[in-house]
């Protein structure tokens, strides 16, 4: 209905269902349910019809938990066969799938302070540390990084430097997508191949506007324009 080209593949167990439950005071409570077991047959599938696609695209971002059934290494397979069909990869993963798949190099990388702290295996106690392990896997291959830190914002680097960005101030709703909010917008600006000021103005601008509402990625353009322009103006 939305116009993305889909190409399932499909499975034998019934998908999974997340519930987010928000209170009136504004908690959040998440209930994950673990989700189908992927057979060998299946994922065989899912990798051949993978390996057609990616010779008709030029950007894979590889998002989310393992299923039961899938080898912790698979975002490392999946983004070496990326990067052999001339793709960019643009992770956004946790625990071991995370520490396997960064040997890869995917061109993005997004980890939450917390997902940072276990790739590499310390607590993280302030900015100056998340700058020192971002620059760290900008030398180890990676293109860009960037953390997410909730409502304190993010930190961006590249080999052209490390940002801060702060958050735009917003009464938080629901926070749930935020950070593939963070994921969507810098793959948009590779697209669009966008100013790098201006792509870190848009993803700010884009995780705050999906916070204000109750309903993840129903994003309120006017809000994100609005958002976008007054960090501009607070630049210039």
């Amino acid at each position: 209905e939305m116009g993305a080209e889909c190409h399932f593949t499909y499975i034998d167990q019934a998908t999974r269902v997340s519930t987010n439950i928000l209170a009136d005071n504004g908690y959040v409570t998440e209930v994950l349910e673990p989700g189908p077991v992927i057979s060998k047959d299946e994922l065989s599938r899912f990798l051949s019809e993978y390996k057609r696609q990616l010779q008709r695209v030029d950007m894979v971002v590889l998002s989310g938990s393992i299923p039961q059934g899938v080898p912790e290494d698979i975002y490392e397979t999946l983004t070496v066969l990326a990067k052999e069909a001339g793709c960019k990869v643009f992770l956004d993963t946790s625990g071991e799938a995370l520490k396997k798949a960064v040997k890869a190099k995917p061109y993005l990388l997004k980890p939450n302070k917390k997902e940072l702290e276990y790739l590499v295996e310390r607590k993280l106690t302030n900015a100056e540390e998340i700058k020192e392990q971002i620059k760290k896997l900008l030398d180890s291959g990676v293109e860009k990084v960037i953390v997410s830190l909730g409502s304190k914002g993010f930190v961006y680097g590249d080999r052209e430097g490390i940002i801060a960005q702060k958050p735009v101030k917003v009464k938080a709703v629901n926070t749930v997508a935020c950070g593939d909010c963070l994921v969507a917008s810098f793959c948009m600006s590779e697209m669009e191949d966008t100013d790098r000021m201006q792509a870190i103005y848009k993803a700010a601008a884009l995780a705050a506007s999906n916070a204000t509402t109750s309903v993840s990625a129903q994003i309120p353009m006017e809000l994100y324009r609005e958002f976008t322009g007054s960090l501009q103006s607070d630049k210039d």
